[in-house]
């Protein structure tokens, strides 16, 4: 399977589970969650494996992990907003502890955005540090994100 199909595939996956999320029991949105993150796993293990055969640079590479990141953020910023928006439901003593959640998932966008930033004169030991640095702000971010939609 090449890079496009992958992407195709896990962005097919990801709409179907955005799209039947508030349906599916906390079990069933934890499989589909476990299934995206392998998937996503696998696709950037495919990508690395593509751009090592093809010698691609490190500016290259931090182009690709930044435009990477920033689609995240968008996406993560988006879902922050959502939770704004059902916090200001949620009465004052519930509010301000999803606020202060919400408040530590902003923090870590804005820290994996620093972890980038970082990358311009980068070894590569740098940028596998900052590649794992990445992923684990990613499931940070999931993980609490999770936990905030749940009542």
């Amino acid at each position: 399977m090449d890079l496009r199909d992958r992407r195709d595939a896990y962005r097919a996956q990801a709409e179907e589970a955005a799209a039947n999320a508030k349906t599916w029991t906390d079990a069933q949105v934890a499989a589909a969650q476990k299934s995206l993150d392998d998937g996503w796993t696998a696709f950037q293990a495919a990508r690395d494996r593509y751009l090592e055969a093809a010698k691609v640079d490190l500016a290259t590479r931090r182009a690709i992990l930044e435009a990477e990141l920033d689609a995240h953020q968008k996406a993560w910023r988006s879902s922050i907003d959502e939770l704004r928006s059902k916090a200001s439901k949620l009465a004052a003593d519930q509010r301000a502890a999803v606020d202060a959640r919400i408040a530590a998932l902003n923090a870590q966008v804005d820290k994996a955005k620093a972890r980038i930033a970082r990358l311009e004169d980068a070894s590569a030991e740098a940028w596998g540090k900052t590649k794992k640095g990445y992923a684990d702000a990613q499931n940070l971010f999931f993980d609490a994100y999770a936990s905030i939609r749940k009542p």
